[in-house]
């Protein structure tokens, strides 16, 4: 998944925790930024390097969500 923006954004806050919807878990990383969310690019690669990720043991299905009022991007990864 990716959006693809020009620029650069301050983040303000990164938060996570485990959530259960609908009988679904998942972990959520938020991301709070001061301005927009900037351009992403969300995909699996071999290693994570610092400081552009988020690293998990396995593969697993996971969705991007953009939030707004404060901007935000959530990132939610089935557990």
């Amino acid at each position: 998944m990716d959006r693809a923006l020009p620029g650069s954004a301050t983040v303000v806050g990164v938060r996570s925790g485990h959530n259960v919807a609908v009988g679904v878990a998942f972990d959520r990383l938020v991301i709070e930024f001061a301005d927009q969310v900037p351009g992403y690019d969300m995909r699996y690669v071999p290693d994570v390097r610092s400081p552009n990720g988020l690293g998990v043991d396995d593969r697993v299905g996971f969705r991007v969500l953009e939030l707004s009022n404060p901007p935000r991007l959530a990132i939610d990864l089935a557990a």
